[in-house]
């Protein structure tokens, strides 16, 4: 099997291919914003299979569960002046959506209804800056308040904080998410498998006697369905900032034999261009898979347009050599 070659060796043979293909007909993914990120809690993620651990696996203990939908909108923090994204942007919604809203913080989503994620993201995207002219999402938006985060004592005693407010004052743009106490597995499937019924993207997993704290928690799970597919490795994104000298993402053009089944809204007569940022380890990043080798992601449902959403590495599926071998190409 050939040696993997170092980065900025990849780069130069990337560009070549790209060069050699520059009528191919593409279609990008955003990639992942590199702004820097506010202090937030970040749910760690777990297969539904895989989530009876909460309940019989010693180290969470006597974790006191608490279950919720997962709304697939975009995260807003409001710190009682202004609402702005986890990367510390400022959102500028219209006077009216902001109308009586505390004067404490506040973690929530921005949401427009159930799989309308690409029109929530729009919206905020159009909103980044200072207007007289709103975008008319804004009308139907509500922010879905899951967290208070100034607040002390479990989670339970900190939304509290939230709902009296909402008995004093009538903020009709936002909305408590509902917690349900869990105990037992059989309960979790049942409603993690009600909301994927609904649409809805998942469900979250909290462990309510815990204090308010930021990162990675394992105290807060997220569980949702993951589907996976193939793709063919064409080129290579530079990193930034502290990916710089290395991998920032993986250029891959979608297999047209999967494309039917998996993507049926894409042109079969297309190439489907897709970049894969997420999931590679810092040793990938410097030895990436070759330019022609075949790679697994995980991606969760659809974009308005049909593309892959959420697009994650996963594994290399076979080698350039392997693919080669098997007739599978980008070409």
């Amino acid at each position: 099997m050939p040696t993997k070659r170092p980065f900025c060796s990849l780069v130069r043979l990337a560009m070549l291919g790209v060069l050699l293909c520059a009528s191919l007909s593409v279609v990008f993914l955003p990639t992942t914003s590199l702004a820097t990120e506010v202090a937030v809690f970040k749910p760690v993620a777990m297969e539904i299979q895989v989530a009876r651990t909460l309940f019989n696996d010693a180290a969470y203990g006597q974790a006191d569960w608490m279950m919720s939908r997962k709304y697939d909108g975009v995260r807003a923090l409001w710190d009682g002046k202004t609402l702005r994204t986890k990367q510390g942007k400022q959102i500028f919604p219209p006077a009216d959506f902001l109308k009586d809203f505390p004067d404490f913080a506040l973690d929530g989503e921005l949401w427009l209804g159930t799989a309308r994620f690409d029109e929530v993201n729009q919206m905020v995207l159009s909103s980044l800056q200072p207007t007289s002219f709103f975008n008319p999402s804004w009308s139907n938006a509500y922010y879905k308040v899951f967290e208070v985060p100034q607040a002390s004592g479990g989670l339970q005693k900190r939304m509290e904080r939230l709902t009296n407010y909402l008995q004093r004052f009538s903020v009709s743009k936002i909305q408590p998410v509902e917690q349900y106490p869990v105990s037992q597995y059989r309960q979790l499937q049942e409603f993690y498998q009600q909301i994927i019924d609904l649409g809805g993207e998942g469900i979250i997993v909290r462990d309510a006697s815990q204090a308010f704290q930021t990162g990675r928690l394992h105290t807060t799970i997220k569980i949702k369905p993951r589907s996976e597919a193939e793709c063919v490795v064409r080129g290579y994104l530079a990193g930034k900032g502290r990916l710089a000298n290395s991998v920032g993402a993986l250029e891959c053009v979608l297999l047209n034999r999967q494309k039917a089944r998996l993507f049926p809204q894409l042109n079969l007569q297309q190439s489907t261009l897709i970049r894969l940022g997420s999931g590679l380890s810092d040793q990938q990043r410097q030895q990436p898979p070759q330019i022609g080798a075949v790679v697994t992601f995980q991606y969760n449902g659809h974009t308005k347009y049909g593309l892959p959403r959420f697009a994650v590495f996963l594994r290399e599926r076979y080698s350039a050599e392997q693919a080669q071998q098997l007739g599978i190409t980008w070409r």
